[in-house]
């Protein structure tokens, strides 16, 4: 062995060094020069007698140690934790410096932090290779955005499904047919005098949906009906302008509403 042991004590030729002379030497001698390869693996030394001035790098720790958290400065940036799934685990972990209603999300590089958004935003997804972020909530967005019917109290309708005007049309009949305003029509065909055949944009779930008219004429009564040679069909309506007599005629104003599950 390489150390020294100095307490001004010293042994003569024929003096019979004893254990306990040694251990009562030793308990309050101060030992130098040795080194980390003359320590056995089960040496029970007390940090209380290591001078821990020096730097322990990561390489230092067993994987084993049991070192608690307050024990480690988290102070400096650094990687903590395991990159295996199901391990690492943490019961409080904070990163850099953070504020109320932060939300960590990891940018494909690291753990950042989300800071709060304005008051009343919601959280929207960018998808899977996109980072979150704050937006108002778009409710002319579709389904990407917002599911479910308003309540009329904040403004909605209250109705869904087969309860609301799925398609509607206000044309011109007379002459070349016009259409002046419609929704969820594709097309609109004139078949001859006082009969139409209006063409779904998007079509009903069944023909089980229903429709209902008004056409007006100056001077004349009109009535709207379904073509009965040709009944509703998903995709089409057949109707029918007649006046009181029944007999075909063109009105220049006729309107058409459907109401059905699509």
């Amino acid at each position: 062995m390489a150390a020294t042991i100095g307490r001004g004590k010293t042994f003569t030729n024929t003096e019979q060094v004893t254990n306990t002379k040694l251990h009562t030497l030793v308990d309050s001698a101060t030992i130098t020069g040795i080194v980390n390869a003359e320590i056995a693996a089960a040496a029970a030394i007390a940090y209380t007698k290591l001078s821990l001035t020096g730097g322990i790098v990561n390489a230092d720790i067993n994987a084993s140690a049991g070192i608690v958290g307050s024990k480690l400065d988290l102070t400096s940036p650094g990687a903590i934790g395991s990159t295996a799934a199901g391990t690492g685990a943490f019961s409080t972990l904070k990163v850099g410096t953070t504020n109320q209603g932060d939300i960590l999300y990891d940018n494909a590089t690291s753990l950042v932090r989300l800071t709060p958004g304005t008051a009343g935003n919601t959280l929207k997804s960018g998808g899977a290779a996109a980072n979150p972020s704050w937006a108002a909530l778009n409710l002319a967005g579709g389904a990407a955005y917002i599911t479910g019917a308003l309540p009329i109290a904040n403004g909605g309708t209250g109705t869904t499904g087969d309860n609301i005007i799925k398609g509607w049309i206000n044309f011109n009949g007379t002459g070349t047919i016009a259409i002046n305003d419609s929704y969820n029509v594709a097309s609109i065909t004139d078949n001859g005098v006082g009969n139409y055949t209006i063409t779904w944009d998007t079509d009903f779930a069944n023909v089980g949906y229903a429709i209902a008219g008004y056409a007006a004429k100056v001077g004349v009564y009109i009535f709207i009906t379904c073509n009965v040679d040709a009944p509703l069909t998903v995709g089409l309506a057949d109707i029918e302008v007649v006046n009181n007599a029944a007999i075909h005629t063109d009105s220049p104003v006729t309107c058409i509403i459907a109401i059905g599950g699509q």
